[in-house]
């Protein structure tokens, strides 16, 4: 099972280099856009996709293009070494604010610890050619879901997933910015998603794109839900885990395709959720929320020529209850998003 990390597609071939077909991002929650750095994901074009019925529902592709500057500030670019002599390596991750914890998927966290490098998107947004982006280290080896291994060949479906606690050796505040609803990451799970009718999610990474090419600034797409819960254990014959994954595969014929690749491992995978009334009866559009991480392509998917992506992939959904008691067992704590949402003003206003 082709896993999204940058590493494993050279190690395929030089043609085969992943990433994602049109794009990606990856992890986070809570934050709202400052004034003047709005998300174009966040408006009403792209809500009407989202709880259109399902027999009308006709996928449009929204991304394969840069993220905004503002936006997204908490993912993070993972950069490191899986072996002494390795060629480096990339992951996408997510910075969970305010406590030092970066999530990203299990299998990367088995390279060399001194290796490891995460620089926030928010830093590269603001670096300019003559100031190098400040990077945070780990303090600490990797803490690993229960039950994963980086072991070759361990069965590690529904268990990929890490936290890397780090620290910006050069006392720099990078800290991504609160939004108004407070510094925690907001999490939703895949129910919550299934109960609001969402026909796609949004990826975002820092994997190859379909140039071949690792790109220089973090890339998104929306991507079409295949499987909400992988209820049967498997999608197009490759194997998943039942209600502890998802699909995302963009229908055939239905424009270029939309993926995760090689690189876009960990990134986060975001849902927008609908238009929601505060308790002044103003409509608003609220933030989005994590629903799960890149983890691998499907098996036996129709992707790009030459590589091995553009035909979907598997998620780890992260809005379980098991993987939030680790979460919290592990002093990392977070907010969850629900339907109904919670009446409040924080969120965009709907114009």
């Amino acid at each position: 099972m082709p896993r999204r990390r940058a590493a494993d597609i050279m190690a395929a071939a030089t043609t085969t280099l992943w990433r994602l077909a049109v794009l990606l991002t990856v992890v986070l929650a809570g934050v709202g856009s400052a004034a003047g750095e709005e998300d174009s994901f966040r408006s009403m074009k792209f809500q009407a996709q989202q709880v259109t019925p399902p027999g009308d529902f006709r996928p449009e592709v929204i991304g394969g293009k840069p993220v905004e500057s503002g936006v997204y500030k908490e993912v993070v670019r993972i950069t490191f070494q899986e072996t002494a002599q390795g060629e480096p390596d990339t992951c996408t991750g997510v910075f969970l604010h305010g406590q030092g914890a970066v999530l990203t998927a299990g299998h990367c966290s088995c390279g060399i610890l001194d290796s490891y490098r995460f620089v926030l998107k928010g830093t590269l947004d603001s670096a300019t050619d003559a100031a190098k982006p400040a990077a945070r280290y780990a303090i600490r080896e990797p803490v690993r879901f229960p039950g994963y291994s980086c072991s070759p060949g361990a069965k590690n479906a529904g268990l990929d997933i890490a936290v890397f606690f780090v620290r910006n050796l050069d006392g720099l505040n990078i800290e991504p910015d609160k939004d108004k609803d407070g510094p925690l990451t907001r999490i939703a799970s895949m129910h919550t998603v299934y109960t609001a009718r969402a026909r796609q999610l949004v990826v975002a990474g820092y994997g190859y794109t379909e140039s071949g090419k690792l790109p220089t600034a973090l890339m998104r797409a929306a991507v079409g839900i295949g499987s909400y819960f992988c209820s049967t254990g498997s999608f197009d014959g490759t194997s998943c885990v039942g209600f502890r994954e998802f699909v995302l595969s963009t229908p055939g014929g239905d424009g270029p395709p939309r993926d995760t690749c090689g690189g876009d491992s960990g990134g986060p995978v975001y849902w927008y959720p609908p238009v929601q009334t505060d308790t002044d009866k103003n409509s608003f559009l609220p933030t989005e929320a994590l629903v799960g991480i890149t983890s691998r392509g499907l098996a036996f998917a129709h992707n790009l020529p030459g590589m091995p992506c553009g035909g979907g992939g598997v998620y780890t959904a992260v809005g379980r209850s098991d993987v939030l008691d680790w979460l919290l067992s592990l002093g990392v704590t977070v907010r969850t998003t629900e339907v109904p949402i919670a009446t409040t003003t924080g969120g965009q206003a709907v114009q």
